[in-house]
Order: structure tokens, then C-alpha cells, then sequence
């Protein structure tokens, strides 16, 4: 047990607040999707064009491409003063890479395995209908993919930018709100979003200090 915590030093405590705010948010789920449910149109379509930003398609392309580019300029300057500082770019471009990916593979089957109900059928099935195994959307609400996706990105990219911590995380729950206030989610299924994403990214990253494919780098750094 000791070395589990050894292993996990500042994984810890944010994991249990983690399930707290995914306690808490079940016992709001109602209230939130009620209060979303009084908000104006002019409102609602503006979060309809902000959850845009909460897709893989676009994050996935944009990372695989830019590792591509920090591979492809590692060989070319190889033997030269920059070699080494875009290696290890194209390393940490791998490592987000794979956070994003996996953490988005997990909230995929996760989504058909418990099989909640979404926000749309409130009114027929109310917020805890479960079918689980149901290969249909309107039975995938949990976790939120969205915010699986957006968290995964901002969570490994601490690994990197300690520095930018609070405002990555502050952008990622943002644009994954998003999902809540247009009906697509229950606050449940955002706050388990996050969680999912933080459990796969620290133990990515505990893997790949383990076997120094990146170097150790606390996450609650300064």
C-alpha cells in the first residue's frame, strides 16, 4: 500500500474529490437538468456552437499531426542542437496522444455497458433509468464523451504545463458544461467525464515514468 502511494502522490487526494463531485452531482441531476430547461434560446444555441470544441475528431488530428511534425524534424536535426528537444516533444505529443485516445475508448464502452438514459427521455424514464448492454444513443449519456475527451487533453498536457493547470482545467470544464446546459447530459455524466479521464491519465503517466518514456513531472507542480 505504501508504494501504491508512493507511486501516486498527487493523485490521490484529487481522485476523492473527484467522487465527491460525482456524488454530489447525482443528487443535482434533477435540479440542473430543470434549471437548464428555463433557458432562453439565444442561450442555448450559443453553448450549442461552444460544445462544438468538445469533439476527438478535431483533437485527435491536430495532436497525431503535430507528433508527425516533431517526429519528422527529430530525425531531420538528429545530429544537430535541437534534436534531442524535438524527440522529446514528439514523446509528449505521443503521451497526450494516447491519454486522449484511451480515456475516449474506456467512455465509449462505459456509455453502452451502463446504458443511462439521456436528458431527451427525462420525461418517459427520468434520470437514473439504466439499460444496460442497449447499443442505442439515446442510452449512452454516461459518462459524457465531451467531457471524457476535454479532460483527457487537459490533464495530460499538465503533465507538461504544470504551469497552466487552472486555466486548462477551467477551459475544459467550461466547453464540457456545455453539454448540461443543452439538454445533452446530466451533471452526473460530466462530473464522471472528468473522472475517467484523470484515473486513465494518472495511471498513463505513471506508466510512462515507470518505464521513462517521459520524464517525471509532479502534477501539482509550481
Amino acid at each position: 500500500m505504501q508504494g501504491i502511494l508512493r507511486s501516486y502522490p498527487s493523485a490521490l487526494w484529487p481522485g476523492l474529490v473527484f467522487v465527491l463531485l460525482l456524488s454530489t452531482a447525482l443528487m443535482l441531476d434533477v435540479r440542473v437538468f430543470l434549471w437548464s430547461q428555463t433557458l432562453t434560446i439565444n442561450i442555448i444555441d450559443s453553448f450549442q456552437l461552444i460544445t462544438q470544441l468538445g469533439h476527438a475528431t478535431w483533437m485527435l488530428a491536430l495532436i497525431t499531426s503535430v507528433t508527425l511534425l516533431f517526429f519528422q524534424l527529430a530525425r531531420r536535426y538528429r545530429n544537430r542542437r535541437h534534436g534531442d528537444t524535438f524527440s522529446r516533444l514528439a514523446q509528449q505529443c505521443v503521451f497526450v496522444l494516447v491519454s486522449l485516445s484511451g480515456a475516449g475508448l474506456f467512455a465509449v464502452c462505459l456509455k453502452y455497458l451502463i446504458g443511462r438514459v439521456r436528458p431527451s427521455q427525462f420525461a418517459e424514464f427520468g434520470a437514473y433509468y439504466l439499460s444496460p448492454l442497449t447499443i442505442n444513443s439515446e442510452f449512452a449519456s454516461f459518462p459524457s464523451g465531451h467531457s471524457t475527451n476535454l479532460f483527457a487533453l487537459a490533464f495530460s498536457l499538465c503533465v507538461f504545463l504544470p504551469r497552466l493547470r487552472i486555466p486548462l482545467l477551467f477551459l475544459a470544464s467550461g466547453i464540457a458544461f456545455s453539454r448540461v446546459i443543452i439538454g445533452e447530459h446530466f451533471l452526473s455524466d460530466f462530473a464522471g467525464g472528468a473522472l475517467l479521464s484523470f484515473l486513465f491519465v494518472s495511471w498513463w503517466r505513471h506508466q510512462a515514468v515507470a518505464r521513462n518514456y517521459i520524464a517525471e513531472i509532479p502534477l501539482q507542480a509550481a
